[in-house]
């Protein structure tokens, strides 16, 4: 989860990790890392997902789609 600036700056709020495996549940849940954050007015939250987050983890996920679900009124 990142905090994006007006300007364009991008700091990284919190991280979370999930591995998931093949024929698994194709719908999970990622918890975050606990995080003291405050968004300042004007900047935007915003979430990035990957198979990998170098150096912490490899990519190991085959190419694939991911969907996002959102609460009511999320984008």
């Amino acid at each position: 989860l990142s905090d994006v600036a007006p300007d364009g700056r991008v700091r990284q709020a919190t991280a979370g990790y999930l591995h998931v495996r093949p024929g698994s549940d194709p719908w999970q849940r990622i918890a975050l890392e606990p995080t003291l954050w405050r968004f300042r007015a004007g900047h935007r939250l915003r979430v990035s997902i990957s198979s990998g987050d170098v150096p912490r983890i490899d990519p190991s996920a085959e190419p694939g789609t991911v969907t996002v679900a959102t609460d009511d009124g999320g984008s």
